[in-house]
């Protein structure tokens, strides 16, 4: 993991706290090469570093759909993949946060001009100040995170915003390399998918 640069502005004590949210957020992600447990320990370890009530990873589909992969607290298990799923252009600052690869801050989001979908979701889970951080490796956009608080507003400070930022660029790395893991995971459950089948087609044929 890259090494992180603190503003200039960051004092003692926060500094010690995030060092030690950033050892144990690598332990555990170190103990887990599955792609969604990596997911869930990151959103777990940043809303409780930044002492969010809400958290939430979005992952890019393709080109203009994003899946809702993990939240903090945790989605339901029997929650149907297909709700989870959006049309990017339904979701404005996220897709705002993946085109420029820069953090989006909504101060207040009962006050904030908000696309439909933005409002169902703002609406259903009572959130007020959010902030948006693209995961950035090698000049690409892997997912966003998504802080939030719930009833009430916050201010976030430059340093916060940057500091979060270079946090969820350090954690994209182990994110990409579960992505790679899982993909590598599929391809071999494939295959032996394939091998069986064609081995049982050869059976039923010299039968």
């Amino acid at each position: 993991m890259k090494n992180l640069i603190l503003p200039n502005d960051t004092n003692k004590e926060y500094s010690i706290k995030l060092a030690h949210a950033l050892i144990d957020i690598t332990q555990k992600i170190i103990g887990t090469l599955d792609y969604e447990k990596v997911l869930q320990i990151i959103s777990d370890g940043i809303s409780k570093l930044y002492e969010f009530e809400t958290g939430a990873i979005y992952v890019l589909e393709g080109e203009d759909e994003i899946k809702l992969a993990v939240t903090t607290p945790p989605l339901p298990p029997e929650m149907p993949d297909s709700l989870r799923r959006a049309k990017l252009r339904h979701h404005p600052t996220i897709e705002s946060a993946i085109l420029t690869q820069k953090p989006q801050v909504i101060a207040d989001a009962t006050t904030a001009v908000l696309s439909p979908a933005e409002k169902e979701v703002v609406n259903m889970r009572n959130l007020r100040s959010i902030l948006y951080f693209p995961f950035v490796q090698n000049n690409k956009v892997l997912g966003v995170l998504i802080l939030s608080t719930c009833n009430k507003n916050r201010k976030y400070t430059e340093a916060e915003i940057k500091t979060g930022q270079g946090i969820a660029d350090q954690l994209s790395v182990a994110i990409e390399n579960s992505l790679l893991h899982e993909d590598l995971r599929k391809h071999k459950d494939n295959l032996e998918e394939i091998v069986i089948q064609r081995t049982q087609e050869l059976k039923n044929a010299n039968e």
